[in-house]
C-alpha cells in the first residue's frame, strides 16, 4: 500500500462504497440510521429502534459517530450521521442484538481511489456464540467510491454480527483497510402461532385400558406453552408437553406461543372397570369346604383358582372344593375387556372329619354330592386297582389308574347320578354312587 494512502486518508477515507444488504422478501425491516446519536460519540453505543436493541462495539482504535460529510463529501447512499473509523488501521465492527433476527443489512464505504477493482467485505453471523453463516461481496463496479450490495439470509436466525474488511483490491495500490457504515436494517423472525401439525397430540399406548393403568398423551412439538383439557375443562396443573390420563374422557391440549394459540386434535380415552369378586365358604362337610366366587358382573367372566401363589390346574369354575388347609384366591377376568381382579384371600381350615370306611382298604370319596370334581384318597388301595365311572345306563365316562395318593375325577361330568367302580384284576372291589349337581 503506497504512502500516499495516508496523505489522502483525511480526504479520501470513504472513496469506495459497498452496500451489505440482507433484505427479506416478505419481512418488514427496521432501520437504524444513527441520526439520533450525537456526533463525536465514541463506541460502544446501544440503540433501540421499534422494540429491537442493538449494541455496537469495536476492535482496534475503534469508531465514533460522525456526520457523513466529515471528509468534505458524502459517500453514495450516506446521509446524516454514520459510524466512522478512528484510524487508518484495520478495525472490525461487532453488533449484538437483544433478540433473534433473520435479516441484516448495512451500508458501508471503504477507502479506495479510482481503482480498477475493489476490496472484499465480509459479514459473519452467530447465534448464542455459535457460528451460523457468512457472506462476502466484491463491488461489481470498481473505481472511486464504488457501490454494491451484499445479500444473504439465515432463516434459522442469529443474534450477533461481525463486519470485517476481508481482502484488499487485487491490483489497486491506492486503498486503505478501513470502512464507515450507515443505514443498518434488520428484521426479526416472523411471529407465527403454532400450527395444527405442531400442536397434534398422540397416545404413547392403547387409549382403552383397564382401571389402574394409564396412557401418556404428548404434544408433537417441544418448547411451546401447554394447557391440557378434559372435555372443555382445563386440567389444573397439566401444563407440560405430556399428560398421563387415568380416567375416561376426551382429551386435548391448548398449545400457544407469544404469537397465538391453537387447540389440538382430541383423543378419546376409555378406562374399563375391573370386576368385583368375593370368595364365600360353605361349612366344612365330609372333609372339604366348597368355595364360591361371587362376582360383578355375574356373567361373561372366567375363573382361575389358586392356593397360596400356586395356580390350581383345571380349577376354572365359579366354585372350588377345597380339601386341603390353605389360603385360596380366585382371579376373575371379564371376557369382553380382558380386565382381571384377584379376590381377597380366603383362609380355609378343614375342621370336619370324613366318614370312615368300613373297610380301610376301600376308597373314600368327598365331597359327594359335588358341584365340581370328586376327590379320592387311593393310599389304601391295591396299586393294581383301576377306577371306572359309568352312568346308571352303563355308559362309560372315565378311567383312572391308582396313584397311591389323592386324585380328582368327574370334574367334567354333567349333572346326574353316576357309579364309581374300583376293579383289581377284573374283579370289582367297591362300588360307590356319585351325585353331580350344580
Amino acid at each position: 500500500m503506497k504512502s500516499k494512502i495516508y496523505k489522502y486518508a483525511a480526504a479520501c477515507i470513504m472513496q469506495c462504497i459497498c452496500l451489505i444488504i440482507l433484505y427479506p422478501a416478505a419481512a418488514q425491516t427496521v432501520l437504524f440510521n444513527f441520526d439520533n446519536v450525537a456526533a463525536s460519540t465514541p463506541l460502544p453505543i446501544t440503540i433501540t429502534q421499534s422494540g429491537i436493541t442493538a449494541h455496537f462495539t469495536t476492535t482496534g482504535q475503534g469508531y465514533s459517530i460522525q456526520n457523513a460529510n466529515v471528509l468534505g463529501f458524502t459517500p453514495k447512499g450516506f446521509s446524516g450521521n454514520c459510524i466512522y473509523p478512528g484510524s487508518v488501521y484495520l478495525t472490525d465492527l461487532y453488533i449484538n442484538f437483544d433478540q433473534t433476527i433473520t435479516y441484516f443489512s448495512i451500508l458501508y464505504a471503504c477507502q479506495e481511489l479510482a481503482c480498477d477493482d475493489a476490496a472484499t467485505m465480509r459479514v459473519t453471523v452467530y447465534i448464542k456464540g455459535s457460528y451460523v453463516g457468512t457472506n462476502t461481496k466484491t463491488a461489481a463496479h470498481p473505481g472511486t467510491w464504488p457501490s454494491d450490495s451484499l445479500t444473504c439470509s439465515f432463516p434459522q436466525g442469529f443474534d450477533s454480527v461481525v463486519l470485517h474488511y476481508d481482502k484488499r483490491p487485487p491490483t489497486c495500490q491506492d486503498y486503505g483497510v478501513i470502512f464507515m457504515t450507515d443505514n443498518m436494517r434488520v428484521a426479526t423472525i416472523a411471529c407465527v402461532p403454532p400450527t395444527a401439525q405442531q400442536a397434534a397430540i398422540s397416545a404413547g399406548g392403547p387409549a382403552t385400558f383397564c382401571k389402574g393403568s394409564n396412557v401418556v398423551l404428548s404434544v408433537a412439538t417441544a418448547g411451546l406453552n401447554y394447557q391440557w383439557k378434559k372435555g372443555t375443562t382445563n386440567i389444573s396443573g397439566a401444563v407440560l408437553q405430556s399428560y398421563t390420563a387415568v380416567t375416561s374422557g376426551s382429551y386435548k391440549c391448548l398449545v400457544s406461543n407469544n404469537c397465538g394459540s391453537i387447540t389440538s386434535n382430541s383423543i378419546q380415552v376409555t378406562v374399563n372397570p375391573l370386576p368385583v369378586v368375593t370368595v364365600l365358604q360353605d361349612p366344612c362337610t365330609a372333609g372339604s369346604v366348597l368355595l364360591h366366587a361371587s362376582t360383578n358382573p355375574a356373567t361373561g367372566v372366567t375363573y382361575q383358582w389358586a392356593r397360596g401363589t400356586k395356580i390350581i390346574i383345571g380349577a376354572t369354575n365359579a366354585t372350588y372344593n377345597a380339601t386341603t388347609n390353605g389360603t385360596y384366591k380366585c382371579s376373575v377376568t371379564v371376557t369382553a375387556t380382558g380386565c382381571s381382579k384377584i379376590s381377597a384371600a380366603a383362609s380355609v381350615t378343614i375342621s370336619c372329619l370324613q366318614a370312615k370306611a368300613a373297610d380301610q382298604s376301600q376308597v373314600l370319596v368327598h365331597p359327594n354330592p359335588s358341584s365340581d370334581y370328586f376327590s379320592i384318597n387311593t393310599a389304601k388301595l391295591d396299586p393294581r386297582s383301576m377306577i371306572y365311572i359309568y352312568d346308571l345306563a352303563g355308559t362309560f365316562y372315565e378311567t383312572h389308574a391308582v396313584t397311591g395318593g389323592e386324585i380328582q375325577l368327574g370334574g367334567l361330568l354333567s349333572k346326574g347320578v353316576y357309579v364309581l367302580k374300583v376293579v383289581v384284576n377284573n374283579e370289582t372291589k367297591q362300588i360307590i354312587k356319585l351325585v353331580k349337581n350344580f
